[in-house]
């Protein structure tokens, strides 16, 4: 007897996940920088070491489309938002070519489709910050706006 595993995916739910920035931004990053990308987000207090760290895209926010408002359907925009952190050294030689793939994340392809195929709005804020030991901390925060439809159970 052979037995299937489905993988439950909720309508609704952000179109990109958090393995699959991680997976662009290692094709996209060349080896020999020797960049280290995190799967796991550090947190505010915890001492964070050299690398890229990708936060886990979550949705943010939800608004009414204005489609839904003029035909009275349940069509809302969805916000999803995630981070991505930086730590660089002091004279990295590779930080300014690192921030500038990061910077480009919003229209990065993966086998000639957009990374955040589905979202017709793309927008992050970036900011620079530096640690006690001088390290320099970028952080992107990016917000993907998508269509979202309310359907019944």
């Amino acid at each position: 007897m052979v037995t299937t595993v489905s993988t439950f995916v909720p309508l609704n739910a952000p179109y990109i996940r958090q393995q699959e920035i991680i997976d662009a931004l290692r094709a996209t990053i060349p080896t020999k920088w020797n960049i280290p990308i995190y799967d796991e987000f550090p947190s505010e207090v915890e001492k964070v070491r050299f690398g890229l760290y990708v936060g886990k895209v979550y949705t943010d926010s939800r608004t009414v489309n204005q489609l839904g408002v003029t035909y009275c359907g349940s069509i809302y925009n969805a916000e999803d938002t995630f981070e991505v952190n930086y730590v660089s050294f002091q004279q990295d030689p590779y930080e300014v070519d690192v921030c500038n793939v990061v910077n480009n994340l919003t229209t990065l392809e993966v086998d000639n489709v957009p990374l955040f195929d589905g979202y017709f709005r793309n927008l992050f804020d970036s900011n620079l910050t530096y640690g006690p030991t001088r390290a320099a901390i970028y952080t992107w925060t990016f917000r993907l706006t998508r269509m979202e439809f309310n359907t019944p159970n």
